[in-house]
């Protein structure tokens, strides 16, 4: 009897699709691994000597007791700048955020009560002298 079935036959066109896909992938996996041979043979670096002055401050000389307090008093000495810096940030920003509040307010009650046109110009020049001499009565 002639053949008269497809090789396909039973099979969805998907699963005939992975078939070839998987002969394929046999040929790139031969081709990742002579390309994996040609970077296992790296050549070694080669270090000049620009290189060799970067890499000299990188790795430092070990410091002597008395350059190391030295050194550890320097990080105290910022840090403690550091949190005093921060404490006068917080300082100011609560002097600036309630000089605020209370020109915003006082502009308000202006235009409520007195039925004035206050202008924003008046306002952030009000703040920014309420919140300078704070800083300069408190410092």
């Amino acid at each position: 009897m002639a053949k008269t079935r497809s090789k396909n036959h039973g099979r969805s066109k998907s699963a005939t699709k992975i078939l070839k896909k998987k002969a394929g992938k046999k040929v790139a996996d031969t081709d990742q691994f002579k390309m994996l041979e040609q970077v296992t043979e790296i050549e070694p670096l080669i270090v000049s000597e620009e290189d060799d002055l970067v890499l000299k401050d990188v790795f430092q000389s070990p410091l002597s007791p008395k350059s190391s307090l030295e050194a550890i008093q320097r990080q105290v000495d910022v840090r403690t700048d550091f949190v005093q810096f921060l404490k006068a940030n917080d300082q100011c920003n609560s002097n600036l955020q309630q000089a605020l509040v209370y020109h915003l307010w006082k502009a308000r009650n202006a235009v409520i009560w007195q039925k004035a046109l206050v202008e924003s110009g008046r306002i952030i020049e009000a703040v920014k002298w309420t919140t300078k001499t704070r800083v300069y009565v408190h410092a």
